[in-house]
Parts: structure tokens; sequence; C-alpha cells
């Protein structure tokens, strides 16, 4: 395992093509991992596509159980959200591709 410590400096062919970002909004069924599609998004590159989803929430650990992005691919992914209630909820989802 790395430990960075103080600023990352990214070197390399990061560029606009192949890093996407977008919020989408989940209203979840209670108790239940509810998902929602991601398409439209075209990742340049030959690597492995990665992801990382954040649910915005004013309590984390309490209401929502768990965010995971599923089925990665160039041109989108699942999101999905398990929470204790049916609250509307705006996941942060990055997606990126190494050149």
């Amino acid at each position: 395992m790395t430990v960075i410590d103080g600023d990352l400096i990214v070197t390399g062919a990061l560029t606009a093509g192949n890093v996407f970002h977008t919020v989408v909004r989940v209203t979840p069924e209670p108790g239940v991992p509810t998902m929602v599609e991601v398409t439209g998004v075209t990742l340049r590159g030959r690597g492995t596509v990665r992801a990382q989803a954040t649910a915005h929430t004013s309590v984390p650990g309490i209401r929502v159980v768990e965010v995971a992005v599923a089925a990665l691919s160039p041109t989108g992914c699942q999101v999905w959200i398990h929470r204790t209630n049916s609250v509307e909820t705006n996941v942060s989802v990055l997606m990126w591709r190494e050149p």
C-alpha cells in the first residue's frame, strides 16, 4: 500500500477524453438495493475502466447503507444505492480509464 502525504501530482496522458463525472438522482426503495443506469459515456483509452461513487447525504452511515458502481464499460455503468428510507439521493460518479 502506498500512502500519499501532501499534494497528489498526476503525470502522463490524463485528458478530458478519459475522465467522466456526473451526478445521478436516485429514488431508492427502502431496504432494497436500487439501480440506475448511466449511459452515453465515451471514455477513450485501452485500459481498465474504473469508477467511484459517493452519495450526498447529511447523515452518512445511518440511512445510506451502501453505494456502489457495477457493470463498468467505456460507455456507461450501473449505480447502486441501498438506503433505509426512500429519500431521493444524489450520487456523484467519477469514471476514468487509463490510456
